[in-house]
């Protein structure tokens, strides 16, 4: 019943990081045409949403591996990883950016942790829910009650 719950869980997170991700290139494109907020944008935005969508897949992987585990630990082992890989891997891509570019660093940096918080609160959002349905799972199959 584990892997149904984790199907479930993996269906359900592609087909939102496909609508946010979707979204993102919807508004940024708009923006980008329209005169008056074309300053808005950055040119390497694309790179920077490729990057939020790669880093919330890696983030996927290992709190699916923390919830699949059958240690109750190893969730706040892989949550603490994911945290330390997403906290390095933006201080390198903000690194690569103002090392290579350094042009426009206030509207690079805005775009950049408008997309890091959105997609951090995307997926909070998401794996509460549905840590949420697989303790609820979990609860019914064992039979136990909440009190």
């Amino acid at each position: 019943m584990t892997k149904n719950i984790s199907g479930d869980i993996s269906k359900d997170f592609f087909k939102k990081l496909l609508y946010i991700g979707a979204a993102f290139c919807w508004l940024y494109i708009t923006l980008y045409f329209i005169p008056s907020t074309h300053s808005w944008i950055d040119v390497w935005i694309f790179l920077t949403l490729i990057y939020a969508i790669a880093i919330s897949l890696v983030a996927f992987y290992f709190h699916k591996k923390g919830f699949e585990s059958k240690d109750p630990q190893d969730g706040y082992n892989y949550t603490m990883l994911t945290t330390t890989v997403r906290l390095f891997a933006s201080i390198g891509f903000l690194a690569i950016y103002f090392v290579i570019v350094k042009k426009n660093l206030e509207i690079f940096i805005s775009n950049f942790f408008i997309l890091y918080f959105v997609f951090t609160l995307f997926e909070i959002k998401t794996f509460m829910y549905n840590l949420r349905a697989h303790s609820k799972k979990e609860q019914e199959e064992n039979g136990s009650k909440n009190y």
